[in-house]
């Protein structure tokens, strides 16, 4: 049997069964896994799955307390800027191959750099580009009266101009000015548009 290494590797945020399936994998490659959780107590490799709410933050919690952690990543370049912003020395796309990963493992392990700094720099310009995105979008909601932003949350909940007019006693054409100094003050194209703008903010 593989011995394992001495350096300890936490996986966090994977589905209870890819979870267990990455655990085994790693520990017949010399990986001791031995916990789900990051601890303040102990240190080592934590593996963050990017993809699930939440995951920036353990990634900043998890290097606070001196782990190394590694993040794992679908294809949104911005989340893993963001988990190496707060962090993460690198990250291991979830197509790839366990191998692959275990020599990842091995270089972190070794305080060898698991990332170009060209990459890292193209990630955090992604990261960044989010962000600003982000402030605008936070500043242009800002700029709504009272009553817009009552009618961006009406159409949230699946409303129709004439729905909400009935609702607030208003004119159609009334809902209607409204709704376009929304999209107006958003900078939105369209309805779908502030939506997902309204969503990406109060729904994060």
């Amino acid at each position: 049997m593989t011995k394992p290494a001495t350096r300890a590797v936490v996986v966090h945020g994977l589905h209870d069964l890819l979870g267990t399936s990455l655990v085994t994998a790693l520990y017949a490659r010399g990986f001791e896994v031995v916990a789900t959780e990051p601890s303040p107590d102990s240190s080592g490799i934590v593996l963050v799955d990017l993809d699930v709410p939440g995951s920036v933050g353990a990634v900043e919690r998890a290097s606070s307390d001196g782990w190394i952690v590694i993040g794992l990543a679908g294809d949104d370049r911005a989340t893993v800027g963001a988990a190496i912003a707060a962090g993460a020395i690198g990250y291991f796309r979830k197509s790839g191959s366990l191998a692959d990963l275990a020599d990842l493992l091995h270089d972190a392990a070794a305080g060898r750099a698991v990332i170009e700094p060209a990459e890292r720099e193209r990630l955090w310009s992604a990261h960044r580009a989010v962000e600003q995105q982000r402030q605008a979008w936070a500043e242009g909601l800002k700029r709504l009266s009272s009553r817009e932003y009552e009618m961006l949350r009406l159409l949230d909940e699946g409303l129709r101009a004439s729905d909400i007019a009935e609702r607030l006693f208003l004119s159609i054409a009334t809902v209607r000015t409204h709704i376009q100094n929304v999209l107006n003050k958003l900078e939105a194209g369209s309805q779908e548009k502030a939506l997902t703008i309204y969503r990406s903010m109060v729904h994060q």
